[in-house]
């Protein structure tokens, strides 16, 4: 049973009918804003899916303003077997160029063992570029045994940054 279609890592079993597009609902739709929703949800034998993205659109030629959030949830009973992704971000731009931009991932995976992932990048052009993603990943961990204690939180996650700086290029040609 599915309304919306299924989860994007989720293969349905092959369906006498096409896979439905997303349940989409458009709030606002004109030239200068546009707001929409779309979301899903299914149920089969073994599992149960949920997910939806909203996305924002403010602007004209001259300045823009546009964002999303999305949600995606897939519920395996056996074996047992959950994954929660969420992602979000917006970016301003100014006659199409981009000018300033944040974008969060994050995902939840397991269990046994639970995986946790997740990903922030912002970015800005003025007199200099900037570009910086830091990602994470935690170690798998699986829970405690009781009277055990923590891991040392210095090896139970793995957290990288990249930075970019870019200057424009000043030669005239």
């Amino acid at each position: 049973l599915t309304v919306g279609g299924f989860h994007p890592r989720f293969s349905p079993p092959p369906l006498p009918f096409p896979s439905p597009n997303r349940l989409a609902l458009s709030l606002i739709d004109e030239d200068f804003a546009r707001v929409r929703i779309e979301t899903y949800f299914a149920v089969t034998a073994n599992t149960v899916q949920i997910g939806a993205r909203a996305e924002a659109f403010f602007g004209m030629d001259a300045l823009s303003v546009e964002g999303w959030f999305s949600f995606d949830a897939l519920l395996r009973f056996s074996p047992f077997y959950l994954i929660v992704e969420i992602s979000t971000g917006f970016s301003v731009k100014v006659f199409g160029m981009g000018v300033f931009s944040v974008h969060l991932r994050g995902a939840l995976e397991g269990p046994t063992p639970w995986h946790i992932s997740g990903s922030a990048s912002m970015s800005s052009f003025r007199r200099l570029a900037i570009a910086s993603v830091t990602s994470f990943s935690r170690v798998p961990w699986r829970p405690r045994a009781p009277g055990s204690s923590p891991p040392c939180p210095a090896s139970i996650a793995t957290i990288t940054r990249r930075s970019t700086f870019l200057r424009p290029s000043t030669s005239s040609g």
